[in-house]
């Protein structure tokens, strides 16, 4: 099955002008099958793959973060491409980030608009480190899609988050830049302080129960 997850609007921490996944995975819809060959799963409707001027500073970000997360992803193919969303879609062609969740794949989506905008600010490139790392927690901490409830969202976003931490220290960049500026995330900052030492305070499932 694919599963579709959205970033929620009402969550704590922003990215890209929209909330990355701090309330948890807002939003979880089947849409059928995905095959391993062929074009990554966009779980977008009117959504299409292009290649913009900004193109290379996703593949770049993303390939230091999945080159950091792989070992934990096992065979999980996971893709990170530019969307351009059709005016007839019920999104904004303006819509944030995006997981694509198939048996076997999974793909990042960002739309051209809302990259373009977030890379000119003057910490572009290090919030969708942070995004893509986030979400690469994910889906290793979930090696098959789970439902987000009342219950279990805080769990699930602090463990994607301090996971994500990791993985963004691991691959170069600073994780005490993690936070916005003025806030104060206290289970980031001691994964920052564990992960300066090479150690992450949970370990996710092991590649093979994937």
């Amino acid at each position: 099955m694919i599963d579709a997850v959205r970033a929620s609007n009402v969550a704590v921490h922003l990215w890209l002008g929209l909330a990355v996944l701090a309330a948890g995975c807002s939003a979880s819809r089947p849409l059928g099958a995905g095959p391993q060959g062929g074009p990554p799963p966009l779980c977008i409707a009117g959504a299409s793959i292009v290649t913009t001027k900004d193109s290379a500073v996703l593949q770049r970000v993303f390939s230091r973060i999945y080159a950091a997360a792989q070992p934990d992803l096992g065979r999980l193919r996971v893709d990170a491409v530019v969307v351009r969303i059709s005016a007839s879609s019920a999104l904004s062609a303006d819509d944030g980030l995006s997981l694509c969740r198939a048996s076997g794949r999974a793909t990042i989506t960002v739309s051209e608009t809302r990259l373009a905008r977030a890379l000119r600010g003057r910490t572009g490139e290090l919030d969708l480190a942070r995004g893509v790392a986030h979400y690469l927690a994910h889906l290793a901490w979930n090696p098959t899609p789970t439902k987000v409830t009342a219950a279990n969202q805080d769990v699930i976003t602090h463990q994607a988050e301090e996971l994500g931490v990791y993985y963004y220290q691991k691959a170069g960049y600073d994780c005490s830049r993690w936070e916005n500026p003025g806030e104060y995330l206290r289970h980031v900052r001691i994964a920052c302080n564990l992960a300066k030492q090479g150690v992450r305070p949970h370990e996710p499932p092991a590649p093979a129960q994937r």
